[in-house]
């Protein structure tokens, strides 16, 4: 931490919480005062469409492990998963990872982003039901009498904020637009905006903490000062800095700064929905953000593959625009639409569904189309995939995560993922946990022993900084690669173990002809080292079978198609399933979910520069 931070921003921070809001927390918001952009063009909603895609609405709302009804819901500061519930507070004063008060932060956040607000809302259109228009005046009065500005938990954390008012705005845009919308629902929407507002524009998290916190905030304030107007909101301003932190956290080769497949989607459906709230407020989007943004959609594309996602880094499932009834959706497939819709791409996706129709009303451009999948890197920011058929590799060559702090990267240099059109074989273990209460377990999806690579010595590749960063970020460098017809290959190398002593280099060749994934590791000892010694693991997903014969793995599925591993040290690997004292051989498949799974650990000593080479059978469709 610079010391320009510390002066500029963590200085000012503590003022902010522990002196300042004491007295801004008796704001009071004028609604009078605050009215729709004249200039605001909202999207046109018809009930035609609007039927089909609410045909399997319920007031079910299912979230990370739990459902909640949402009609019975009469407490907006319980966590619903361990039936705690946080008092009212002074914000500063509240410890969030306090699981004994508050339970799991995750569950008791997430009910307050109000996903559901807009979708109740379309329903009120379809239906005009009483019970509808009525739980969302229930909801909105009842939320504010029990989270009073800056005094719950509720005000603790600005992504939530930013969530909660773009929620809020298109619900009330919605019920506008339908003229549905109450006096009453609309002094309440307003009100809760207002102090959004305040809030966001005094607590944004900046310097090292400037991630897609940063963008959940700045998107709740161009959401606000786009959509309503009021002497208080700076839309030119927040647009700016909006714009800015686009360039700013969107590598060249379009990927997100915190290099985390599900992080990214989460991000660009922020920018996504940020831009269209600019536009919408008849500014524009200049050229050059407009072409590198068309490229963050191409790294999406590349990170589903025939409705499988595949995932590097942090996981937490997290939701901007969710049609939470929709047991289909998929955020990637989503986003694929959306850009279809923006820049006439021809990515493959589904039907319609009812985030894009939300965002952009009966103007969406619904384009289905084949599959098209061709090998691609993406130099800049470090991921490789390859394709063969129905098979498809997944290559990680670049570092743990920004520069910042690598909040969500996982220890997961060169680690790769291997799966093909209706079954995973080499997989990620994905996140689970993030809560302090699950450190152990937080340390280990995040940590080496849960990715398809290679420690020195039980090492990380780098020094861990608690539950959410990491003290070092090492170099990862590519040396070479081909793509052909008949073969490609992908050869890099990182520098994380250079204080044991040891290079690590991974070459990792596609043999379509063969049918065959061929991985050379490439361990070269400093002449001064004389015993290292280093763990090679692999991870299978959960509905394999795995037989381990000598040299040899199989792993079945349950159609019973085989994948033949082969490696002259096999012999010597343990498989290990669902251990909980190391932790080791454990898959968790979405947040806060966890299962045994089988792991291979090869623990080998290291005398002198060797290459370890494993070959991967597979039988193309």
């Amino acid at each position: 931490m610079s010391i320009i931070e510390i002066f500029k921003f963590r200085i000012p921070q503590f003022v902010q919480i522990q002196i300042l809001g004491h007295f801004q927390k008796n704001k009071r918001v004028n609604e009078d005062e605050i009215s729709i952009n004249k200039n605001y063009r909202s999207p046109d909603y018809s009930l035609n469409k609007i039927e089909d895609l609410l045909k399997n609405f319920t007031f079910q709302y299912s979230f990370f492990n739990i459902k909640v009804d949402l009609l019975k819901i009469d407490n907006w500061r319980k966590e619903f998963k361990n039936n705690k519930t946080s008092i009212k507070k002074y914000y500063g004063k509240i410890d969030r990872q306090n699981f004994e008060i508050h339970g799991d932060i995750k569950y008791l956040s997430e009910i307050s982003r109000f996903h559901f607000l807009p979708f109740v809302a379309l329903k009120c259109i379809l239906e005009k039901d009483k019970k509808s228009t009525d739980f969302i005046t229930r909801t909105l009065s009842d939320w504010e009498n029990q989270n009073p500005y800056l005094n719950s938990i509720n005000w603790t954390s600005g992504i939530e904020v930013g969530i909660r008012s773009v929620n809020l705005i298109y619900t009330h845009q919605v019920l506008n637009n339908a003229r549905l919308l109450s006096e009453e629902q609309d002094l309440l929407i307003k009100r809760q905006i207002g102090i959004n507002y305040h809030y966001l524009k005094n607590n944004l998290s900046l310097y090292s903490s400037a991630n897609n916190h940063l963008i959940a905030e700045l998107l709740g304030l161009v959401a606000i000062s786009n959509y309503f107007s009021s002497q208080e909101f700076n839309a030119k301003k927040w647009n700016n800095f909006f714009l800015k932190e686009f360039i700013n956290q969107i590598n060249i080769d379009g990927i997100d700064m915190e290099l985390s497949t599900r992080y990214h989607a989460t991000v660009i459906e922020h920018f996504l929905n940020g831009f269209e709230f600019i536009k919408n407020a008849s500014f524009n989007i200049p050229k050059d953000i407009e072409t590198k943004f068309k490229k963050t959609f191409e790294f999406i594309n590349h990170s589903v593959f025939h409705k499988s996602s595949v995932l590097f880094g942090d996981d937490d499932n997290s939701k901007l625009v969710y049609p939470f009834f929709d047991d289909d959706f998929s955020i990637y497939t989503s986003l694929l639409q959306s850009s279809n819709h923006l820049f006439n791409t021809k990515y493959n996706n589904h039907s319609l569904d009812c985030r894009n129709y939300l965002i952009f009303g009966n103007n969406i451009n619904n384009i289905k189309i084949a599959d098209s999948y061709k090998d691609k890197i993406f130099l800049d920011s470090g991921y490789c995939f390859m394709y063969d058929d129905d098979l498809k590799l997944s290559f990680d060559i670049g570092k743990i995560g920004d520069d910042l702090m690598a909040a969500h990267g996982h220890s997961d240099l060169l680690h790769f993922t291997l799966e093909s059109y209706n079954s995973k074989y080499i997989v990620d273990c994905g996140t689970f946990q993030y809560h302090e209460n699950e450190s152990v377990l937080r340390n280990y999806f995040k940590g080496v022993s849960a990715h398809n690579t290679i420690s020195i010595n039980n090492k990380h590749h780098a020094v861990s900084n608690g539950r959410m960063g990491w003290k070092t970020n090492p170099k990862a460098t590519i040396l070479d690669y081909k793509f052909d017809i008949k073969d490609s290959f992908f050869y890099s190398k990182h520098d994380a173990y250079i204080e044991e002593g040891v290079i690590h280099k991974r070459r990792i060749e596609l043999d379509r002809t063969n049918k065959k994934v061929i991985i050379y590791d490439e361990l070269i000892l400093n002449e001064n080292e004389k015993n290292c010694k280093f763990d090679f693991y692999l991870h299978f997903h959960p509905t394999l079978k795995v037989e381990h014969i000598g040299n040899i793995i199989k792993l079945i599925t349950d159609s019973k198609k085989e994948m033949i591993l082969e490696n002259s040290f096999f012999n010597q690997a343990k498989i290990i399933n669902g251990c909980k004292s190391t932790p080791l051989g454990w898959y968790s498949k979405s947040f806060d979910k966890i299962q045994p799974t089988s792991t291979l650990k090869l623990n080998l000593k290291l005398e002198k520069n060797m290459t370890l080479v494993t070959t991967f059978n597979y039988f193309s469709a």
